[in-house]
């Protein structure tokens, strides 16, 4: 009896070993196929880039390279297609500026700073209103918007703890959030 027992359970292990084999080639043969597409739009994304270049060429002239490739470091390589001064450095800078007066001034600019930033970390459950501008530092707000378009990064995320900031002027300024501040208006 102890024979048949195990010659059966040796033909199980066989038979599942088999399928496990075919399993593995059918994965290695997917694995191959997914490789192969990945090679084909590296390659189809290189000759778009140099489609792009090229067009841009005969636009601007052969100098001119606005869509190249972006290289890993801190600051984003970013050119604007547009004249302007707004550095990743003085956008970091004046959000830095603007999170520590919403932290720490309890005054006017206190509130315009806190209602500036939080509305520009996130507008549509903190409004800024256009007025308290007096209030604000020109060059630091111009650069905030200039630098969330250009840079395509929030503010929080271009400054050291930045999101803790970012709660912590929440937690200053409570009743700007907008569901609180226009609450009992008719």
């Amino acid at each position: 009896m102890p024979d048949f027992f195990s010659k059966n359970l040796d033909l199980q292990n066989e038979s599942l070993d088999k399928k496990n084999d075919s399993d593995l080639d059918a994965l290695a043969q997917s694995l191959e196929q997914f490789e192969e597409e990945i090679i084909s739009l590296h390659s189809e994304d290189e000759s778009f880039a140099a489609n792009l270049d090229s067009f841009d060429s005969s636009l601007n002239g052969p100098d001119s390279k606005t869509h190249e490739k972006p290289t890993e470091t801190a600051e984003p390589d970013v050119k604007p297609t547009h004249n302007d001064d707004t550095s990743y450095t003085d956008y970091s800078r004046s959000v830095n500026r603007l999170m520590n007066i919403a932290i720490n001034d309890k005054g006017a600019e206190g509130h315009a700073a806190a209602q500036f930033m939080l509305s520009a970390y996130n507008g549509k459950e903190w409004h800024f209103g256009v007025t308290d501008l007096d209030n604000l530092n020109y060059e630091d707000v111009v650069h905030v918007i200039r630098g969330r378009q250009l840079y395509s990064t929030d503010p929080h995320c271009v400054v050291d703890n930045g999101q803790t900031k970012i709660y912590e002027i929440q937690d200053v300024w409570p009743n700007l959030k907008s569901s609180i501040r226009f609450a009992n208006q008719d």
